[in-house]
């Protein structure tokens, strides 16, 4: 199991990191992209209340989709309060982590440390499904015990639950996790290297999937996991075919013929495992966009379709060899112009002329 858990304390520009290398400030990962392995940052703020919808979001899509041949990057970034001011009241009152005897303290110190105790675990275990059901375990204490209380004690019951007694966790932070000492000592050569490389730009609880932003108001977490994958989830590999669906009809015909033969039992099983697949929300995210699955074509006098000439988005003429689209319900529109269109229409397409669907329609 490859794990990269990388933790920063913005207050006191405390690094901790679990690799000897410099580590690289995620912050610059920008460009989305596809891979088998899901990179997956994951950036506090310091308020927990705020950060447990992320923290649980995470720990659900894991919990959902991790699979013994699943490698998970994992960063966490912690920031102090926004204003970048010490936290002076009571941390349990105001939501924010804090000490097991309600000490206040800069952002999430008492968090880290219990964090970097879980990699010695992970780093002990040898097998991936026991490292994933491990990590699992853990993001499930943070997001269900720790609701509103991010203190040592919490994290610690868990920590207590695998066999580990505390000598043995202090020992394991010790020696096995690199830059532990800079939680406790201040390390002032590494604190200018940390400066230099300071660019923060979340102020905000955020997830970057594969170097794509979560944003809720567009799906769900699941979706963009599934979307960043190169690859569909085993579960639909077997069932990927050129049929969009195969209906409710078609599944109603297979329970019915069920009844009258025993013999047709693993038809209808077969039937409905494909349906759900195809019909998953996850399987529907990786497939091409919408605006990738209508053919480019030059324009030429002799092309079929209904209506005028005319690209009805940007109200201009069509000219010869003009990259154009044309929609199954027959509307024709420049390349360029319905993309656009059909991108800002993802989640309801619709053609700009008829309003049916301009993939799956037929005039």
């Amino acid at each position: 199991m490859s794990y990269l858990f990388a933790i920063f304390l913005h207050e006191n520009r405390t690094l901790a990191n679990d690799y000897s290398l410099p580590i690289q400030n995620t912050s610059i990962i920008s460009e989305p992209f596809k891979s088998d392995i899901p990179y997956i940052f994951l950036y506090l703020t310091g308020d927990h209340i705020r950060d447990w919808k992320y923290i649980n979001g995470l720990y659900r899509v894991l919990k959902k989709t991790l699979s013994d041949r699943i490698f998970l990057d994992l960063s966490f970034e912690y920031y102090s309060n926004l204003n970048g001011t010490e936290i002076t009241d009571d941390c349990i009152a105001s939501g924010r982590y804090c000490l097991k005897d309600s000490q206040s303290i800069n952002l999430g110190r008492d968090l880290v440390i219990e964090s970097l105790r879980s990699l010695c675990f992970l780093k002990k275990t040898r097998k991936n499904s026991e490292s994933s059901r491990i990590f699992i375990e853990y993001l499930e204490l943070i997001s269900n015990y720790c609701r509103y209380s991010y203190a040592s004690l919490c994290s610690k019951i868990y920590l207590y639950a695998v066999g580990q007694s505390p000598s043995e966790i202090l020992k394991c932070v010790n020696d096995s996790v690199d830059g532990t000492d800079i939680l406790v000592d201040d390390n002032r050569i590494l604190q200018k290297e940390f400066e230099k490389n300071r660019n923060f730009s979340y102020i905000a609880p955020t997830i970057i999937i594969n170097g794509e932003e979560f944003d809720s108001q567009k799906g769900s977490l699941l979706e963009l996991y599934c979307n960043s994958l190169k690859n569909p989830p085993k579960s639909c590999q077997a069932h990927q075919s050129d049929d969009e669906n195969i209906g409710p009809l078609t599944i109603f015909v297979l329970i019915s013929c069920s009844i009258v033969g025993f013999s047709l039992s693993k038809l209808v099983i077969i039937g409905i495992i494909k349906y759900c697949c195809l019909n998953s929300k996850c399987f529907k995210m990786l497939k091409p966009p919408i605006h990738q699955r209508l053919e480019e074509k030059a324009f030429a006098s002799d092309l079929e379709f209904l209506g005028e000439s005319v690209c009805t988005i940007c109200l201009t003429e069509l000219s010869e060899n003009d990259k154009v689209k044309i929609t199954t319900c027959r509307h024709i529109f420049h390349s360029s112009c319905l993309n656009e269109w059909l991108i800002l229409k993802s989640f309801r397409p619709r053609c700009p002329n008829c309003n049916l669907n301009p993939v799956t329609s037929h005039n």
